[in-house]
């Protein structure tokens, strides 16, 4: 017999045998994509709402919903990603997660405020490039921080 056994609901959803192929990184990383979505859904339209309502300067607005993005991606991801349920290490990991993220959406920041600065009109389609560019990065970090040996 080839692989795990298939169960009644696998028969139900074929679906879910493929997603039983995949391998647990791959399984993490999209896990990890998927629990970024609210904060994303969030992010889009409260840049546009600074930029284009409140007359915030675009650099200082996307620096704004950054913070915004990485404390909720933080709580989501320890959570529900990393199974993280242990108040321990807590502070600490908040504090390593934002001083890494903050480093990775520094030059997310600087290449989003580099092609604004060239081509303004297109600050939200930059914003959502950016997105996929730094994605995989934010991934393995958030793995390293939430390792199992780093949370006692």
């Amino acid at each position: 017999m080839h692989g795990p056994p298939s169960t009644h609901s696998e028969t139900r959803h074929p679906w879910l045998k493929q997603w039983r192929r995949f391998t647990p990184a791959l399984r993490k990383f999209l896990e990890f994509m998927l629990i970024g979505i609210p904060a994303f859904a969030l992010a889009v339209p409260l840049n546009w709402f600074f930029v284009e309502h409140l007359t915030f300067p675009k650099a200082l607005s996307y620096a704004l919903v950054q913070v915004l993005q990485m404390t909720m991606n933080f709580v989501l991801a320890r959570r529900f990603v990393f199974n993280i349920t242990d108040s321990r290490s807590f502070i600490r990991q908040y504090f390593s997660f934002m001083a890494g993220n903050a480093t990775i959406r520094f030059f997310d920041w600087l290449l989003y405020s580099l092609i604004v600065s060239i081509r303004p009109d297109v600050y939200l389609f930059v914003q959502l490039t950016n997105v996929f560019i730094f994605s995989i990065v934010k991934f393995l970090f958030a793995r390293f921080i939430f390792r199992r040996d780093l949370c006692s």
